[in-house]
């Protein structure tokens, strides 16, 4: 966290905050605080920026929502001793024997690349797609840092909108910022953070999902929220489709045992949309944590500020301010301090957010079927088919039929493999063993009859099937429709008779 102990108080305000809306708070959580938001703090729900959320959110109906099974599975497998392997590695000096609490992340100091490292090699061994994200500041004289971007490719439709969870992994105590070999072990403040982003990496990396999600660890942050200043600002230059970033920063500490945590969502209604899914995972999940939901008061001093200020919806997800961590930003800030069973609850409530946001894609075959919104008698029409095995088994025997409607022709397709029968309105691809985690994609060119009327919809549908351990129905089968220009309008005018003089 970038600030002072004696400074937090002055970014902390409380006085605009609110807990979880009454609908939200569930009755397993008896002592749950619930109170109504302020009138200046009125929760104006945008669905923005990819955001797969409903304005219903204000006014959910009576009752928790009903989980789904397969995000339970999910947020079950969130491991506490993964967590607390992940902090002791982060807090050790590997140069000495044994386990210790004294290595030192500090951003000028050679051991940060250590860990740095670290965390590629844990993000590569997930099969994630792993990058060094580097920059430099030269004002603070910080030359060539990376921050470490491991991203889970999307299976579309929409797999160009990417959800993050984001941590710092840089550490620092008071003395170091003259002497960067003191230990500096940071285990709350942030290896718990970055703990978070590697087991949600665990856990969602089993799985596919519809949009891209990616896992990223900043340097810097504790000498003014450098590296993910230098990220967002990337993504922003590059119109990256950001739907949402759930930043974790100190998650470890419960002194009082009470579960309370704080949600720093600001007064963007995207974050606030986003905030508001938080609360539903806890409550549907009935994750024991009780959120303080914190609009006008929300800090500035972590990393998803930076994203609000390029415009991306993002929250902070950290430790109860009123229950502060008296270790902060010194030697003693070490894993045998913490509470590694909040981290993991903090874990398991972002897990179910971003399963539920990015469009979590059931194990089994799965197809998806798109294209254009309108199309014109006499013209062409491009449908993208996307089929996939989202399970870590082979699926085999598998068979892709798509079907044309009236009005469409084939008239050829691109990387199907092998077309079994060919035919004007009725195509099968037999595309045999699909391997784990794997998918193709299928290009339909087809032509519009110039018969098809006006004001008027053709249609195409895309199944699949194949031999897998376990599969969902709903997911074999696509649809596609799209519109025909609208008929002219007709305009009758008066006709006026006049009588000649």
């Amino acid at each position: 966290m970038e600030i002072s102990r004696q400074g937090w108080s002055l970014f902390f305000g409380r006085q605009n905050c609110v807990t979880i809306p009454s609908s939200f708070a569930h009755p397993s959580h008896p002592g749950a605080k619930v109170m109504r938001p302020k009138p200046a703090s009125q929760l104006l729900i945008a669905v923005a920026s990819g955001l797969l959320l409903a304005a219903a959110l204000l006014h959910p109906p009576a009752g928790a929502a009903s989980p789904s099974p397969l995000i339970q599975t999910m947020v079950d497998a969130v491991s506490e001793a993964e967590i607390t392997n992940t902090i002791r590695h982060l807090q050790d000096d590997d140069s000495l024997p044994g386990w210790d609490a004294l290595q030192t992340r500090y951003s000028y100091s050679p051991h940060l690349a250590v860990e740095r490292d670290y965390i590629k090699n844990r993000m590569e061994a997930l099969g994630l797609d792993v990058r060094y994200h580097s920059f430099t500041e030269s004002s603070l004289s910080l030359y060539n840092l990376q921050n470490v971007e491991g991203t889970l490719a999307g299976w579309g439709p929409g797999e160009e909108v990417v959800y993050l969870v984001t941590a710092h992994y840089d550490s620092v105590v008071g003395g170091s910022w003259l002497t960067p070999t003191l230990p500096a072990p940071g285990a709350d403040d942030n290896a718990s953070g970055v703990a978070g982003v590697l087991e949600a990496a665990r856990v969602l990396s089993r799985y596919r999902f519809r949009h891209t999600l990616r896992f990223v660890t900043f340097a810097a942050e504790e000498q003014g929220l450098i590296g993910s200043k230098h990220y967002a600002a990337e993504a922003r230059a590059a119109n990256t489709p950001i739907g949402g970033v759930i930043n974790h920063d100190m998650i470890a500490w419960d002194g009082n045992g009470d579960g309370a945590i704080d949600l720093h969502v600001g007064t963007r209604p995207d974050s606030q949309a986003l905030g508001l899914a938080y609360l539903s995972a806890i409550s549907t999940y009935h994750i024991p944590l009780t959120a303080e939901y914190i609009t006008e008061g929300a800090t500035t001093r972590s990393d998803h500020y930076r994203f609000w200020r390029n415009g991306y919806p993002a929250l902070l997800a950290i430790e109860d301010f009123s229950d502060f961590n008296p270790h902060y930003h010194t030697p003693t800030d070490t894993l045998a301090m913490l509470d590694t069973s909040l981290a993991r609850r903090f874990v398991q409530a972002t897990v179910a957010t971003l399963a539920e946001a990015a469009g979590i894609i059931s194990p089994g075959v799965t197809v998806s079927l798109t294209g254009p919104a309108s199309v014109s008698p006499g013209e062409g029409v491009q449908l993208r088919v996307m089929y996939g095995n989202a399970t870590d088994a082979p699926a085999t025997g598998v068979a892709v039929t798509a079907t044309l409607g009236g009005g469409l022709r084939y008239q050829g397709d691109s990387g199907g493999g092998t077309l079994a029968r060919p035919a004007s309105r009725r195509l099968v691809w037999q595309a045999g063993t699909l391997a784990p985690y794997s998918h193709r994609t299928v290009v339909i060119t087809a032509s519009v009859a110039e018969s098809v009327p006006l004001s008027s919809r053709v249609t195409a549908t895309v199944r699949i099937g194949g031999a897998v351990p376990t599969d969902d129905p709903a997911d074999n089968r696509a649809d596609w429709s799209a519109s025909t220009p609208p008929l002219p309008r007709t305009f009758y005018l008066p006709l006026i008779l006049q009588t000649a003089p």
